[in-house]
């Protein structure tokens, strides 16, 4: 199991909802690139799937006593739990991991920060910034480079999602330099969706939304396509704010077609009903042909899987 994150969103649910993505470190399956940061959506069979394994596999760890399998496995079912809401639950596992993982550096760094996505998650964005910005002070070079730009990028967007825009800016600087040596495409789009985020507080639509496909660029690189599709909504969104109707009914498009092909029935009728009023005002009648035959095709399918 390797790191991997959730990143749902819009950028509006734009301060709130727009920090409900990045799930980070959730150890599912391995990131490519070898760095820290593999976003990820898991439909609820697999989350079930992988709960149920790694509760399994968390008795197996602490018959033998062993502790590296234990906090491992402790913490990748937090992240599970947290990714189903089940906060609480969520909670007691990480502090089983923090416990099993000693003083291990980087595992009470990688706890911190999960730590401060639950708050983040319940709502406590104080709080949230507070524990992020104690594990973001115990950074040093000893620390893997891409887990140092994870950290620093995961409290820009906590601070973007509070209003609090300079320091969000002055946390996504102190990355820059290492964001070029770089390799995962994942923190590479983290870093154009706090870009992204701190355009929007700025009223800047447009350079906003190009941030926002440059993020669903690197998703689509690093195959990470639920999150792809959020991004093209996001940039839809903003298109749509900077009055661009044809390049808001395109991305719109795109999302919900994605999702929907993906088996994600919800977001993915929502982007497409999203896509309908720029159409319509940009005049794309093949968008609108084209969202109409995804429509009927999902009621289709949706009343045979109930007859």
């Amino acid at each position: 199991l390797q790191d991997t994150r959730q990143t749902v969103g819009e950028a509006t649910r734009l301060g709130k909802g727009a920090q409900k993505h990045w799930l980070f470190r959730k150890h599912i399956e391995e990131d490519k690139t070898g760095g820290y940061v593999a976003p990820r959506r898991f439909n609820d069979a697999e989350l079930r799937h992988n709960t149920e394994r790694l509760r399994a596999d968390l008795e197996k760890a602490r018959v033998a006593n062993d502790s590296g399998q234990i906090s491992r496995n402790a913490y990748n079912l937090a992240v599970c739990l947290l990714s189903e809401g089940k906060y609480d639950e969520a909670r007691g596992f990480l502090q089983e991991a923090g416990v099993e993982a000693g003083g291990a550096t980087e595992s009470a760094i990688r706890n911190k920060m999960l730590e401060a996505e639950i708050a983040w998650r319940m709502g406590d964005s104080n709080r949230a910034i507070q524990v992020a910005s104690g594990a973001v002070a115990a950074l040093d070079k000893s620390v893997e480079k891409d887990m140092r730009i994870e950290c620093r990028l995961v409290l820009a967007s906590f601070y973007a999602g509070s209003g609090k825009r300079p320091a969000a800016r002055a946390e996504l600087e102190s990355v820059a330099s290492l964001l070029k040596k770089t390799e995962s495409p994942r923190l590479k789009a983290m870093a154009a969706r706090v870009e992204g985020q701190i355009l929007l507080g700025e009223r800047k639509w447009a350079e906003a939304a190009g941030q926002f496909d440059l993020e669903a660029g690197r998703l689509q690189e690093a195959e990470s396509f639920y999150e792809m599709a959020g991004a093209l909504e996001s940039a839809g969104k903003a298109y749509e704010q900077a009055g661009n109707s044809g390049a808001a009914a395109d991305r719109y498009f795109r999302a919900g077609r994605s999702w929907l092909a993906g088996g994600y029935r919800e977001p993915g009728v929502r982007a497409l009903t999203e896509a309908c009023a720029p159409a319509r005002l940009c005049g794309n009648d093949s968008i609108l042909a084209q969202v109409q035959r995804l429509t009927n095709t999902t009621v289709s399918a949706a009343a045979k899987t109930h007859e």
